[in-house]
């Protein structure tokens, strides 16, 4: 099984700790996934600071710049995400 996960979350931030990192091994060892992992970050910086290894997690960051904290860059930072996934022809598992 093939998984594709896109977190709006920062790698660092503690909603995927805490919310999502707990799921990726089991779905591995119990379904034989291969999960690949793409989150918004804003820092090239402090992503070299976080390591990150999952067996059967690729992470993939997308560098993106945010414009505040309103609704529409919120609006604006997902539409942004999308086009980049686009651009990089992000396949979508079917399986």
């Amino acid at each position: 099984m093939k998984i594709l996960y896109i977190s709006y979350w920062s790698l660092g931030d503690p909603l995927n700790a805490s919310a999502i990192f707990p799921y990726f091994p089991l779905l591995v060892k119990e379904k034989n996934a291969t999960i690949t992992f793409y989150t918004f970050e804003n820092s090239r910086d402090k992503l070299e600071e976080l390591p990150f290894h999952l067996p059967g997690v690729e992470h993939r960051p997308l560098h993106l710049r945010r414009l505040g904290f309103s609704a529409l860059s919120k609006l604006e930072l997902l539409m942004h995400g999308r086009r980049e996934l686009i651009r990089r022809r992000v396949p979508v598992p079917m399986t």
